[in-house]
């Protein structure tokens, strides 16, 4: 269940997206105005109420929390230790484990999986999840 509606999230986000970039000066770059081709990397854990921001551990680790999707609808993600994929026009989980998992990666994995909705603006991409008290937050990666 909780599989589904973070995938439900990820299709949501695609349907609304167009499949091109755009200038945008005011944001420094191309803004992408579609999930295709598009690198994303966890900032941190956004609290709604206090503004407080989350780094995850290990911090260091360029791969570490990052999605990568080849589509609008498919996507190879990666937490500490493990990748995920997901895909399909009903996005399912292809692939993925809490296994051998360090750092903060399991609060990431369980942030993942009970994501309720999102806000994509710009170079921003946040997944908010906790009756939406809490957001993961990432950042385009070009």
């Amino acid at each position: 269940m909780k599989t589904t509606n973070f995938f439900l999230a990820i299709t949501a986000m695609v349907g609304i997206m167009f499949t091109s970039c755009t200038k945008n000066d005011l944001l420094g770059g191309d803004v992408p105005t579609s999930l295709k081709n598009t690198n994303w990397k966890l900032v941190g854990i956004t609290d709604t109420q206090t503004g407080v921001l989350k780094k995850l551990k290990p911090t260091d680790c360029k791969q570490c929390y990052t999605f990568t999707f080849d589509t609008d609808t498919t996507a190879l993600g990666y937490t500490v230790s493990n990748e995920m994929r997901i895909g399909g026009l009903n996005p399912i989980l292809i692939g993925g484990t809490k296994i051998y998992e360090q750092g903060d990666a399991g609060i990431y994995y369980d942030a993942l999986f009970s994501v309720r909705s999102y806000e994509f603006k710009g170079n921003e991409l946040k997944l908010f999840y906790d009756n939406n008290n809490k957001y993961l937050f990432y950042k385009i990666v070009h």
